[in-house]
């Protein structure tokens, strides 16, 4: 094989495997980019119906309510590459999967990875529920209860 052949083909093997590598490390910064914020962890906070609910007061951890109680979503957030903050809304749906109207969820802009969500009403009725959160309006996770009588 004439020596300037080789040469070539030793040549362009190289700059295919500098293409190859651009390209692998170009894949990764876009993912990295793509990343959404998510919520890492989130927890249900039970306030009887009626309670006063402020800064300190304390609730019980639980995924079982009664009709009437309050509820307080706690939980982290990771934010993604360059975020500094995002909105967390949240929607109530039953068992069948149909969006519960009438049930007051709020909107609150996050700016911390910890972070409290208060307050929504327990469903009226008796039965099994989804709790979905959304950050910036795409769903992120959701959390199932149940009411009691």
């Amino acid at each position: 094989m004439p020596k300037k052949l080789l040469i070539f083909i030793v040549i362009v093997v190289l700059v295919l495997i500098i293409l190859g590598v651009l390209y692998y490390i170009g894949m990764l910064s876009q993912e990295s980019m793509e990343k959404d914020n998510e919520i890492v962890s989130i927890s249900l906070i039970r306030f009887p119906a009626g309670t006063e609910v402020t800064r300190e007061t304390e609730g019980i951890e639980t995924s079982t309510f009664e009709k009437g109680d309050l509820i307080k979503a706690v939980g982290t957030i990771k934010f993604a590459e360059g975020e500094e903050k995002t909105v967390l809304t949240s929607q109530v749906f039953n068992k069948g999967g149909e969006k519960i109207e009438g049930i007051y969820t709020p909107e609150v802009e996050i700016k911390a990875v910890n972070f409290g969500s208060c307050c929504i009403q327990s469903p009226d009725e008796i039965g099994e529920y989804t709790l979905k959160f959304f950050l910036d309006g795409k769903e992120a996770k959701s959390i199932n209860f149940e009411v009691k009588e």
